[in-house]
């Protein structure tokens, strides 16, 4: 499933770079905040336990040779429960990610920028729990890592600030996370679809 990513990401890139073998975008470095909406998918304790939540992110990235990139971003979200069921009694998840991704930019013209994105992240999931013997809330954390890819489209409203929005798809691998093999549902990975707007503002040039 990994490998899958980066093929759709390669063909993707190659696609596009065939398209526009001589346009070359000439940002050096953007900054970019966002929110979103976030669920998970499958048969797995995240999927079955979490309501699908709204994350708020920021991050940045840099134009490292002719139109491919790279960059980092921070992710946070918080999610109720559908069921407690699988993760004993907690009160709410709170989800948080950061990672790396390397991208490639595609401009359609001089309004219009498309950027596929793929990358890995630090998966770190923390529980709230109220104990039965204390008052106060307890804690624990689930972490893991994130494989993903996510197209994004970027709107120039002006020279150095555009809107976008991105679809995400990612794996999120929790293989150190210890679970039996005769649970009926998976604790050792789950698959997550983000959606994304904001903002970004561009400086310098290539």
């Amino acid at each position: 499933m990994k490998k899958s990513l980066v093929f759709s990401f390669l063909f993707l890139s190659s696609f596009i770079h065939s398209q526009n073998a001589e346009t070359h975008f000439d940002k050096l470095v953007s900054f970019g905040f966002s929110i979103g909406f976030k669920t998970y998918m499958g048969n797995n304790f995240i999927a079955k336990t979490y309501n699908d939540s709204y994350p708020v992110a920021t991050g940045s990235s840099v134009n490292v040779c002719k139109n491919f990139g790279a960059g980092f971003y921070f992710k946070k979200n918080s999610a109720s429960l559908q069921t407690t069921q699988y993760v004993g009694n907690s009160v709410k998840g709170t989800f948080i990610e950061w990672g790396f991704y390397s991208c490639y930019y595609a401009q359609l013209n001089n309004k219009w920028l498309f950027v596929p994105k793929i990358g890995i992240a630090t998966f770190n999931l923390k529980n709230e729990l109220y104990p039965y013997l204390y008052s106060s809330k307890k804690k624990y954390y689930t972490t893991g890592t994130t494989y993903f890819i996510a197209p994004e489209i970027n709107y120039f409203l002006h020279n150095n600030i555009s809107l976008y929005s991105s679809i995400g798809y990612g794996i999120i691998d929790l293989s150190k996370v210890r679970a039996s093999s005769s649970l009926d549902i998976n604790y050792t990975s789950s698959n997550q679809l983000n959606l994304e707007v904001g903002i970004r503002f561009w400086f310098g040039k290539r």
